[in-house]
């Protein structure tokens, strides 16, 4: 089972369920872009989304999601690639995974309903602190030459 959502200064997003169509279960250009229409068109101009460089993406300037985030007019970055420390939606992705551990749960349904309890328990609150941490983040990265942090 797939989930996606994005989180911000004052942001939190729904928790999207999507599956894919392919064996190896990462999600594809298509479904991301419907999950971008879906949530994103909406935003305000200045918002900047931060992306891990997964393929799905649309990391390269030869592909489809690419070309509808810059149609859409949306500001993107990619940053680095399984760095938790510095991403906070890494995070955030905690929430609905301590929820599941708390109870039994035997199929996809109960699954995805307890998942949205642990991303629905987020609070802003949290949210915002994770963004303010940013420059700390970094400083932290940087002192210890790209090693993991505590974060």
């Amino acid at each position: 089972m797939h989930g996606w959502a994005c989180i911000g200064y004052n942001y939190k997003s729904k928790l999207y369920r999507y599956k894919t169509n392919n064996s190896n279960g990462k999600m594809t250009q298509q479904v991301y872009i419907t999950l971008l229409q879906q949530e994103c068109t909406s935003w305000p101009k200045n918002v900047v989304l931060e992306e891990d460089g997964d393929s799905g993406h649309g990391t390269n300037k030869n592909n489809p999601v690419y070309e509808w985030k810059k149609q859409q007019k949306l500001k993107f970055y990619f940053n680095c690639p399984h760095s938790p420390d510095l991403a906070p939606i890494e995070n955030a992705w905690r929430a609905p995974k301590e929820e599941l551990r708390k109870f039994a749960h035997w199929d996809d349904d109960t699954v995805w309903e307890v998942a949205q309890q642990g991303w629905n328990g987020l609070t802003q609150r949290t949210i915002n602190k994770w963004v303010k941490e940013m420059p700390q983040r970094l400083r932290r990265v940087i002192q210890s030459n790209g090693q993991l942090t505590a974060y």
